[in-house]
């Protein structure tokens, strides 16, 4: 079946095609391989239990689209503004992907796992990560302003930084390596002696 506009699809699969508008659709059960949806249109759509391999979603225009229990794997994520998704249903797992340029502000995250992804200049900015595991993620230039990271665990990320000033921080985790820069930024000297 063709992915298109208003439609309804269970169960279905689309391998090695292009769409740019699929605006009010639902899929559910649904898998995307090696799909072409950058720049696409997805306003009022809604994902549930789907599956996306090796697609490229970058720039995606996601606006008041639902997502529940949806899997990203090795897809091309670039610039993707996630703070415009209904924020009432947002289950996201993405792994070995590079959502560099992207932006979560405002989002609850808890319910999302980020595994091995490059988060390049990403925006958390109002975020709620309160319990998320971010594994292996590339971290440089990512923001976390006004974000609530409460049990959180970076430690196997690098080029965190988080600013205490600007974040609520408890029991978050981060190596020791992005530590020491964190204190070195905010003017504290480590000496040995």
């Amino acid at each position: 079946m063709r992915i298109g506009v208003d439609k309804c699809f269970e169960g279905e699969q689309w391998e090695g095609i292009s769409c740019s508008d699929v605006s009010g659709s639902t899929f559910y059960g649904c898998k995307f391989v090696s799909v072409d949806l950058s720049g696409a249109v997805a306003r009022n759509s809604s994902f549930e239990n789907c599956t996306f391999v090796g697609c490229d979603i970058s720039g995606w225009s996601v606006f008041n689209a639902s997502f529940n229990d949806v899997n990203f794997k090795d897809c091309r994520m670039f610039g993707v503004d996630w703070s415009k998704v209904s924020p009432l249903v947002f289950s996201i797992n993405i792994k070995d992907s590079n959502s560099s340029y992207s932006g979560f502000e405002g989002l609850a995250l808890s319910r999302c796992v980020f595994e091995e992804i490059n988060f390049t200049d990403v925006s958390f900015n109002g975020c709620n990560l309160n319990g998320v595991r971010l594994t292996e993620c590339e971290m440089a230039g990512a923001s976390f302003s006004r974000a609530i990271l409460r049990d959180v665990d970076l430690s196997t990320s690098s080029n965190v930084f988080l600013d205490h000033r600007e974040s609520t921080l408890c029991d978050t985790r981060i190596s020791v390596t992005d530590a020491l820069s964190v204190l070195k930024s905010q003017g504290i000297i480590i000496s040995d002696n």
